[in-house]
């Protein structure tokens, strides 16, 4: 719909006279010819720039607020209604089970190259849900990835920990949770897994592994 813009222009009156003979006219905003042809002028140009950068704005900024929102709304849907499905639960445990045997592989590779930490890695069984790497004093590294349905990924659950873990000599020792960071799988634009929380986004699960291990290394610093 077209926008149009009246600009009175007040020749041989004042503003006393316009308002005597229709105040809602009187409060437009005017050109006075009094002003001379220059002012009438510049203020017709101003009148025109106003409506055209208006027609700029509608045509550009709420056209594309509406485009995405729409495409939000529908990736919203496509995700509502992939997550109640048996594939979601299988897509996300694979991107779980990749995240689990990098750490894993890299804590393979720690254990070997910091001989004076005496990293301790359990022999791992056929599992690949969880991971655990032990250091100094019983400061411990854990992940685990759980899901409580197989036809939906609600519930399901990537868990990372930083813990001390109890003292076996000690009868009265107990396990102390330093850290603890429950994440959740989401899926970006593409229908790839990422993990989440109320605060944090991790676009990858590297980006999970390296947030896990510098974790672990400040809980390690801070023990020194």
């Amino acid at each position: 719909m077209e926008r149009k813009v009246i600009l009175p222009i007040w020749k041989d009156v004042s503003h006393a006279d316009v308002a005597k003979f229709s105040p809602i006219l009187a409060s437009r905003i005017g050109a006075d010819a009094a002003a001379g042809i220059p002012k009438v002028v510049e203020d017709v140009r101003r009148a025109v720039g106003l409506i055209d950068r208006y027609k700029q704005i509608s045509s550009l900024g709420w056209k594309a607020k509406l485009k995405k929102l729409d495409c939000d709304i529908g990736h919203a849907q496509r995700v509502e209604e992939f997550s109640r499905t048996e594939q979601a639960i299988g897509v996300v445990a694979k991107a779980a089970n990749e995240l689990i045997d990098a750490a894993w592989k890299a804590a393979e590779e720690l254990v070997v190259e910091l001989s004076a930490m005496r990293l301790h890695l359990p022999q791992r069984k056929n599992e690949r849900h969880y991971f655990s790497l032990a250091g100094p004093k019983r400061l411990t590294l854990h992940m685990h990835f759980s899901n409580r349905f197989t036809n939906s990924i609600e519930g399901t659950r990537l868990t990372v920990r930083i813990f001390r873990a109890a003292d076996d000599w000690d009868e009265e020792s107990k396990v102390e949770i330093l850290k603890k960071i429950e994440l959740w799988p989401a899926f970006d634009g593409e229908m790839n897994v990422f993990w989440k929380d109320a605060a944090l986004a991790f676009s990858s699960g590297a980006a999970v592994l390296d947030f896990a291990f510098e974790t672990f290394v400040a809980a390690l610093s801070a023990d020194q």
